[in-house]
C-alpha cells in the first residue's frame, strides 16, 4: 500500500507537458519545463515510457524546430535525449550514441539551446527485457533526460476522463 500511496502523490506525466502543435511533450524522469535546477537524480535509473506515450525520434516532423523549442527550457537537465533515427539502436556507429542522440537545454553553460552534442557520450541504454518501453540512464555524472511526447487529443481526453 505504501508503494501505491507514493506514487499517487506524484503527479502524472502530462501535468508537466508543454504542447507545441499537435503533441505534448514531457520528459522522463519527470521534471516541470520551468525547472532551472539541473540534477543528476536519474543516474542509473531505469525508467518506463508511459503507456500512449513514446519516446521522441529525429524523424519526426519538424524535429528542429520541436527540438530548438523544448530546449529552451530547463526541464531540470542539461541535455535532452532523443531517439536517432539515423543510428542502429544498441550500435554505437552511425551518428548516435546506442541508438539515441543528446541536445543541450538552455540550463547548459555554453553551446545554443537544441544544439546536437557530440556522440561519443551515452546517456541512456534500452533496458535488458526487449521492449522499446523501458531505459536506463548511465551511472556518469551526465545530466539528461528523455524526451516523450503523446498526441495533444489523445491527451486532452484522458484529461477529461479523470
Amino acid at each position: 500500500a505504501g508503494l501505491a500511496a507514493e506514487a499517487s502523490q506524484k503527479p502524472p506525466l502530462i501535468d508537466y507537458a508543454v504542447t507545441l502543435g499537435s503533441w505534448s511533450y514531457a520528459v522522463l524522469p519527470p521534471r516541470p519545463a520551468k525547472d532551472n535546477r539541473p540534477s543528476h537524480e536519474m543516474l542509473g535509473q531505469l525508467i518506463s515510457v508511459p503507456e500512449g506515450w513514446e519516446v521522441l525520434s529525429t524523424a519526426a516532423e519538424e524535429f528542429p524546430t520541436v527540438i530548438r523549442s523544448l530546449a529552451s527550457r530547463g526541464w531540470g537537465t542539461l541535455r535532452l535525449v532523443v531517439r536517432d533515427a539515423d543510428s542502429p539502436a544498441g550500435g554505437s556507429g552511425g551518428s548516435g550514441a546506442g541508438g539515441f542522440a543528446s541536445f543541450s537545454t538552455s540550463l547548459r553553460p555554453f553551446g545554443q539551446p537544441g544544439e546536437r552534442l557530440s556522440h561519443e557520450v551515452s546517456v541512456l541504454e534500452e533496458a535488458d527485457d526487449g521492449g522499446w518501453r523501458r531505459f536506463r540512464f548511465g551511472s556518469g555524472l551526465v545530466s539528461s533526460r528523455l524526451v516523450v511526447r503523446t498526441a495533444a487529443a489523445a491527451e486532452k481526453a484522458a484529461a477529461t476522463t479523470r
